[in-house]
């Protein structure tokens, strides 16, 4: 995975560049360089844990959010049983 959240905030990890966070998180975060901690604003969507049996589909339509946006947000991995969902 590209990021790492605490809280309020994500880590930036190796190899990824602002536009990356930009495409991932919907905000512009100017400079960014591995390990940076950035604080994400108010209005950025939440995540869910997925759970047994769930898929994009199923979590879309528990969430209420389109399922290509949510596939897209977690850059088409696979999801598996606790796996964190980031949300738009």
């Amino acid at each position: 995975m590209l990021f790492r959240e605490r809280g309020a905030y994500i880590r930036v990890g190796r190899g990824v560049c602002a536009k990356d966070i930009e495409r991932a998180f919907g905000f512009r975060a100017g400079a960014t360089f591995s390990g940076a901690v950035i604080p994400l604003p108010k209005s950025s969507g939440g995540f869910c844990y997925a759970q047994v049996g769930d898929d994009y589909r199923t979590i879309a339509m528990r969430t209420g959010v389109d399922e290509r946006e949510i596939e897209k947000l977690n850059g088409g991995e696979p999801v598996y049983p606790s796996k964190k969902i980031w949300l738009p």
